[in-house]
C-alpha cells in the first residue's frame, strides 16, 4: 500500500469551495467551473509563468510519443486512462517539474494523488545524498486537484504554481503567456474545444506535439532512478541504466574540469571491437613492474599533517567491449605482477590503479593516511553520474557508471562505482574494508557504501555522498568520511545492522 508523505502537500477543493472562491472574486463574473477552458498544456504555461526563477521545461502531451512512456516510468500510471494532460520536466538532474492530468472513467483520483505522492518519494530518495539541494525541492512538492483534474508541483513557489493553476478555471481566465516553453508566443484566446472528451490537440495547434526531447539533451535509453548494489566482496552488481557494448557518442565528461582531458593514443580496436594491444596506463606511460609492496610507492611524501592527493591521473579510454568488470582477477594480477591473463578492460582498471597509488601513496603512510588519500583522489577525479537520476527518456548514462573503469576513464559513477573502485584501491593497499548494501533514505532506493577497519575499530565511508553533484568542481567533502553508524542512521542510511560491524570509535574521524 502506498504511503503519502507528511511533507507532501495534497490540497483537494470542492466544487462549492471554488465556486465561493470565484464568485466572491468578481461578483460572479467569474463563475468557476470543474473543467477549465485552457487544455492542460496551456495550463502548465500559466503555471510556469508564475514563478521566478524555474529552469528550462520540456512539455509533454498525449500527442508525444514519450508521453506514455514518461506517465508510465516515473508515475506509474496509464496514459490511456487520461483525456489530456502535461508534464513538463527539466534538462539534466534538475527536479523542477509540473504535471497537469485530465481524468477519464477508468482511474480514480485517489489513484493518481497516491501515484504523485509515491513519486515525490521515490524521486526524493533518488537524489538525496547525490544532489541534496533538489531532493529538497522534490520534497516539498505539492499535489492539487480540482474537478477532474490532478495537478503536480515541483518548484521554487509551490504556492504561486497553485494559485495559477486555479485561476484558470471559470468564465474569465488569465491571458496566456508568451513563449514559456521557448516557442512562438501563444494566442491569447483559448480554444473552446480544450480539455474536451477526446483529449486532442487544439484546433490552433497549442495541444501539438512538443519539441523533440532530443533537441535539448542527449538521446538514449530510459534508466531506472535506483542505484545498483555492489557486491559483499567490492564487485557491484551490473546496473540496468548502462550498456558495456553500447557506449554512445562521446561522453560529455571529458571537458569535466575536475580531470585533465584524455590524451589521444588510445589502441586501435579491432575489426571485433577488441584492442589489438595492452591499454594505456591512465597518464599515457606504460607500466611492466611488479605491483608495489602497500604503502612502497615512491612518489614525494606529503608535509606533516598533510595529504597530498596529486593531480588525478589524465586517461586514456581503450574500446569499450562486452567485458565485465572481475575484482578477483585484477586483485590477483596487483598481488603476484601477472596481468597476462586480464581482459583488455580489467588491465586497463590494473594499471590505472597501479599509475593513482604511485602519484598519491608515499613510504611511510599509515593505513589512515592511504585510506584519506585514495577517498580524495576519487572525490577530486570522479563526477556523479547525473543522468543515471535524470527523468528524461532520452537520459543517456555513462558507460560502466557501476564500477571501477567508468569512474577510472570515464569519470563518472554511481554509488556502485565509487564504492567498488574505493573497495579495490584499499584491497591493493591492504587496508581492511568491506562493502555494505543498504538504501539511501528509505527502502525504495538501493544504495552502496564502504567500511574500514583501522586498529583494530571499524568506520564507515561513504565516498559518493561525499561528492555531491551540487558542490563546486574541486570541492572535497568529508562528512561521510570514517563515521560512526549513528551518524549514518542520522543521515538517512538504512542497512542490516546485524549483518555488519558496529561503528562507534572516532579516534580516525576526519580532523582537518
Amino acid at each position: 500500500m502506498s504511503m503519502i508523505s507528511k511533507k507532501c502537500k495534497i490540497i483537494a477543493f470542492a466544487s462549492f469551495a471554488a465556486v465561493f472562491f470565484f464568485s466572491m472574486a468578481s461578483c460572479g463574473s467569474n463563475q468557476t467551473s470543474d473543467v477549465s477552458l485552457y487544455s492542460p498544456r496551456q495550463m502548465a504555461e500559466v503555471v510556469v509563468a508564475s514563478q521566478t526563477d524555474i529552469p528550462d521545461l520540456i512539455p509533454l502531451t498525449p500527442a508525444d510519443g514519450l508521453f506514455p512512456q514518461y506517465l508510465s516510468s516515473n508515475y506509474l500510471l496509464e496514459a490511456g486512462d487520461f483525456r489530456d494532460g502535461v508534464v513538463c520536466y527539466a534538462f539534466g538532474v534538475e527536479a523542477s517539474e509540473i504535471a497537469i492530468l485530465l481524468l477519464g472513467e477508468s482511474v480514480s483520483m485517489k489513484t493518481v494523488t497516491d501515484a504523485f505522492a509515491d513519486y515525490i518519494e521515490r524521486r526524493t530518495s533518488a537524489l538525496t545524498g547525490y544532489v541534496p539541494d533538489q531532493a529538497d525541492l522534490v520534497e516539498r512538492g505539492v499535489i492539487v486537484t480540482h474537478g477532474s483534474y490532478a495537478a503536480l508541483f515541483i518548484c521554487g513557489d509551490t504556492s504561486g504554481a497553485e494559485s495559477a493553476f486555479l485561476s484558470c478555471f471559470g468564465a474569465d481566465p488569465p491571458g496566456l503567456p508568451a513563449g514559456v516553453f521557448g516557442e512562438p508566443p501563444a494566442s491569447a484566446v483559448p480554444s473552446p474545444d480544450v480539455g474536451g472528451p477526446d483529449g486532442g490537440p487544439d484546433e490552433d495547434g497549442r495541444g501539438a506535439a512538443a519539441p523533440d526531447p532530443s533537441e535539448h539533451d542527449p538521446g538514449g535509453a530510459p534508466v531506472d532512478n535506483g542505484e545498483g548494489q555492489a557486491a559483499a566482496s567490492g564487485a557491484p552488481e551490473p546496473d540496468a541504466g548502462a550498456t558495456a557494448d553500447d557506449p554512445g557518442p562521446a561522453d560529455a565528461g571529458d571537458d569535466d574540469p575536475k580531470l585533465p582531458a584524455s590524451p589521444s593514443g588510445a589502441p586501435e580496436p579491432d575489426d571485433d571491437g577488441a584492442s589489438s594491444a595492452s591499454p594505456p596506463s591512465p597518464t599515457g606511460v606504460p607500466v611492466t613492474s611488479p605491483a608495489p609492496e602497500a604503502g612502497a610507492a615512491g612518489a614525494a611524501e606529503p608535509g606533516a599533517g598533510e595529504t597530498d592527493v596529486g593531480e588525478p591521473a589524465a586517461t586514456s579510454e581503450p574500446p569499450i567491449v562486452d567485458d565485465p568488470y572481475d575484482p578477483a582477477s585484477v586483485l590477483a594480477a596487483w598481488r603476484t605482477g601477472d596481468s597476462s591473463s586480464l581482459s583488455d578492460k580489467n588491465r586497463a582498471i590494473l594499471e590505472a590503479c597501479r599509475n593513482v597509488i604511485g602519484e598519491v601513496i608515499s613510504p611511510g603512510m599509515t593505513e589512515y593516511d592511504m585510506e584519506l588519500a585514495i577517498h580524495d583522489w576519487i572525490v577530486r577525479g570522479a563526477s556523479y553520474d547525473t543522468e543515471a537520476n535524470n527523468n528524461s527518456p532520452n537520459a543517456k548514462p555513462s558507460p560502466d557508471h557501476d564500477n571501477p573503469y567508468g569512474l577510472l576513464f570515464n569519470k563518472k559513477a554511481i554509488c556502485s562505482g565509487y564504492t567498488s573502485t574505493f573497495q579495490l584501491f584499499m584491497d591493493m593497499l591492504g587496508v581492511e574494508c568491506i562493502t555494505v548494501n543498504g538504501f539511501a533514505r528509505d527502502l525504495q532506493t538501493d544504495h552502496a557504501w564502504n567500511m574500514v577497519r583501522l586498529d583494530g575499530e571499524w568506520y564507515f565511508v561513504d565516498v559518493t555522498w561525499d561528492d555531491p553533484s551540487s558542490y563546486p568542481a574541486g570541492h572535497i567533502s568529508h562528512d561521510y568520511f570514517n563515521v560512526t553508524s549513528r551518524h549514518m542512521r542520522d543521515t538517512r542510511h538504512i542497512w542490516d545492522e546485524a549483518s555488519f560491524p558496529v561503528a562507534t570509535a572516532t579516534a580516525y574521524a576526519y580532523r582537518p
